[in-house]
């Protein structure tokens, strides 16, 4: 026993060193090869890299994507509309809320009516409700069509009902709303002056602005969502759009203007001018402001922002 004891711890301490040769083996040779790893790529490799690598999906398909015409978003839009309204129409519930709407709207728009027209109570809300009928019908029909140049007239149901004359009487009341709005505007600016109408201006003025409004509906002047495919350059064709209207506003105001001349003095004439050229100097104020409006698709390409959607 006592002999072998030198020999175990010999063989003892010869594989304890044995094992500490192989384990620093091991660590010098994982230091080299984390050393080949590691080694740094240039900065030009690196940009090479990143130039060679693909683009992701969704930028590829962005810069390929065609951009909507403007006049086909509209069109777009404007269809998806017109099905929302016929829904609107054909739904009982809902037809009835429109008609409620629209008798609302007589009845604020045409309050003293009822007093000029000598009519009771019962008699004007029976107008109301026939009218409002009447005018639901004409725009469920005119839905995809061309905009009506004005009302169809003297409402029959009404003619059926109160007789002729009461119908024409309120078809008239309706054709001068426009024009009672006007000189209401107007009344109010000359008598702040101390130049008030007296009743037979009034009623001459009412006529006047009534009869350029039909003959303005007359000659139409709907919004052309075609006029707007264009490369969006320049001065929008938005705003040449309204510019266009503003002529026709300029001719329409020169022609109320020569015609009341007839029966305003001259100090009323010339506040109406000054009136009519405040309007002018503001609508023109909006053009402008829409001339600096970026055209479409611009913001895209500057800022990278997405093109904007043709959805509705």
């Amino acid at each position: 026993m006592s002999r072998a004891l030198p020999f175990l711890s010999v063989l003892c301490a010869a594989s304890l060193l044995g094992n500490i040769w192989l384990y620093r083996e091991l660590r010098v040779r994982d230091r080299a090869s984390a050393s080949t790893v590691a080694v740094p790529v240039p900065q030009a490799a690196s940009a090479v890299l990143e130039a060679q690598a693909p683009a992701s999906p969704l930028a590829s398909v962005a810069s390929t994507r065609p951009k909507p015409a403007v006049g086909e978003m509209m069109d777009k839009c404007r269809k998806k509309f017109e099905e929302e309204m016929r829904r609107q129409f054909r739904d009982p519930t809902r037809r009835e809320i429109l008609k409620k709407t629209e008798i609302q709207s007589l009845n604020s728009m045409n309050l003293g009516a009822q007093v000029r027209l000598n009519l009771s109570d019962a008699t004007f809300a029976r107008i109301l409700e026939l009218q409002a009928e009447q005018d639901l019908a004409e725009r469920e029909a005119s839905i995809g069509q061309a905009p009506s140049r004005g009302r169809s007239g003297v409402n029959q149901q009404i003619a059926a009902e109160f007789g002729e004359t009461v119908a024409a009487q309120w078809a008239n009341y309706l054709r001068e709303g426009y024009g009672r709005m006007r000189v209401q505007g107007l009344a109010s600016l000359l008598g702040d002056a101390n130049l008030p109408l007296s009743v037979e201006q009034r009623q001459r003025l009412v006529t006047v602005y009534s009869d350029e409004f039909e003959m303005q509906r007359g000659q139409g002047g709907e919004f052309d969502s075609a006029a707007l495919d264009g490369d969006g350059e320049g001065p929008s064709l938005t705003s040449q759009w309204f510019e266009r209207q503003q002529e026709k506003r300029m001719a329409s105001e020169q022609r109320i203007e020569a015609n009341a001349a007839a029966f305003l003095t001259p100090a009323q004439l010339e506040l109406m001018r000054k009136k009519s050229d405040l309007e002018s100097e503001q609508y023109r104020s909006m053009i402008e402001s829409m001339r600096k409006v970026a055209p479409v698709g611009q913001g895209a390409a500057e800022g990278g922002a997405a093109a904007p959607s043709a959805e509705c």
